[in-house]
């Protein structure tokens, strides 16, 4: 059967109704899975803020979709768009279809329906296998190099009081010198205090932010799986319109 450019290819086993179809302009697409590629690469954060903002990722449909009792429907060459996070744990990047679009050749013809789905890699498990990449080293380096300054600046602060110590009470007190010297090293000390302490928790916050992401290539071969069934409006449009 074909409707508005879009063919739905069936056996004996698959029966469809093509009068009420083209009554609706509508074709049923039921729970299914097609092959497909993926366009775009994909670097899926693992932190809670790529939970809030997932990455886009494109799929292209290389073959007949299957559908229940052997019915084949050809959405080939048709786009998939979805959307994953990264889950470091198991180092997949989870991903849920969110829409698929069709067009026909002679573009009389157009699918643009929102779908429920998910992906399964070639490996034959759900979600895409990605390969975690850590940058956040250099920035863990400093937050080291800024504690090492923050211990300077102690020790030089410490420098600028003196110790006593009393056998009568067995106790230790420290005074400030008076002199210039002295002022001096409590001054650069506080000072280069603070500076280390700011430099720790802006490289912190910056170390935060690139930690591991999953990347996927693309052309990266998959299967997408469509979830629950769904009814595909087919739009008439005239070719004047692109």
């Amino acid at each position: 059967m074909i409707l508005g450019g879009i063919e739905v290819v069936s056996t004996p086993q698959g029966i469809i109704n093509a009068a009420t179809a083209e009554k609706k302009k509508s074709i049923y697409l039921p729970p299914s899975f097609m092959k497909a590629t993926l366009l775009s690469g994909v670097a899926a954060p693992t932190i809670t803020g790529g939970k809030v903002s997932p990455v886009p990722m494109l799929f292209k449909i290389d073959n007949l979709a299957i559908l229940p009792n052997e019915v084949r429907a050809d959405l080939k060459g048709c786009f998939v768009v979805a959307e994953g996070t990264g889950n470091l744990a198991t180092e997949r990047v989870q991903t849920r279809l969110l829409n698929l679009s069709c067009v026909t050749q002679n573009g009389e013809a157009i699918i643009d329906q929102a779908i429920k789905g998910f992906v399964v890699d070639a490996d034959g498990q759900v979600d895409l296998k990605g390969n975690p990449v850590a940058k956040m080293g250099m920035h863990l380096a400093r937050v080291g190099l800024a504690g090492l300054l923050g211990g300077l600046a102690e020790g030089i602060e410490q420098s600028a009081y003196d110790e006593s110590y009393s056998p009568a009470t067995g106790v230790t007190s420290s005074t400030l010198s008076d002199s210039g010297a002295a002022i001096a090293k409590l001054s650069v000390g506080r000072g280069l205090a603070n500076s280390a302490k700011e430099l720790q928790k802006f490289y912190i916050d910056l170390a935060q932010q690139t930690m591991p992401v999953l990347e996927v290539g693309p052309t990266k071969k998959v299967n997408l799986v469509i979830s629950e069934g769904v009814n595909l409006d087919i739009a008439k449009q005239s070719q004047t319109e692109f």
